[in-house]
């Protein structure tokens, strides 16, 4: 999914000028971002057990990624998702947090106002070895303007992501359905209806399923 920082201000090396201005503008960004991810977390953390979210038990880990071009490549997100989220979530749905990643640069790159946008959200998951996790996601675009750096970066995307474990004693099979349904709707590149509803009944069987082992009742 387009470029790393590092390597938008290698591409100008031999364009003093614009690798200045290129790095003094992605620095700049790279302080927002940064800010913002704190305010994420926070948020994150301070709502862990707000009724009208999926409480979470523990955080387990955070991280962000800055990439620029994704205009140019928004095909890799997928992959970029996957990499960032695959050692925490079963297989089968990667595919659907691709989705969801996909879903959410459509609505930002659509709704950029002042030079930018930004969406958080966040949704559940179930591991490897059965663990039900949160993910909650915050993404902030930003579509650069001056003739100087749309010729160097034309924009970036900022993602960043909290996982963590989730309490899960008032989780019954229909919070489950309702979670996938209003998260994991997004549909995969070139994706049928009929798929589209196989796949999000498969996630939600996963996770029903892992809720279940967890309370020790029988499935």
């Amino acid at each position: 999914m387009g470029q790393t920082v590092s390597a938008i201000i290698k591409a100008v090396d031999n364009q003093e000028e614009k690798k200045k201005e290129a790095q003094d503008a992605l620095n700049a960004l790279v302080t927002v971002a940064n800010d913002k991810q704190i305010i994420h977390y926070q948020s994150v953390v301070s709502n862990a057990t707000d009724a009208k979210l999926l409480p979470i038990h523990h955080v387990v880990t955070k991280m962000q990624r800055i990439n620029c071009g994704v205009s140019k490549d928004p095909s890799g997100l997928k992959k970029n998702i996957s990499d960032a989220v695959k050692n925490f979530v079963k297989g089968e749905i990667v595919d659907g947090l691709a989705a969801i990643a996909s879903e959410a640069l459509d609505v930002l790159m659509g709704n950029v106002a002042a030079n930018s946008s930004e969406l958080s959200n966040y949704t559940i998951t179930v591991g490897k070895l059965g663990g039900i996790g949160r993910i909650d996601f915050y993404m902030y675009y930003y579509k650069y303007t001056s003739n100087a750096l749309t010729s160097v970066a034309e924009d970036c995307l900022v993602t960043s992501l909290v996982i963590s474990s989730v309490d899960i004693r008032d989780l019954d099979e229909n919070d489950v359905r309702v979670i996938v349904q209003n998260n994991y709707s997004g549909k995969l590149e070139g994706e049928t209806d009929e798929a589209s509803n196989a796949r999000l009944e498969k996630i939600v069987n996963l996770i029903v399923d892992a809720v279940k082992k967890s309370k020790g009742i029988s499935t």
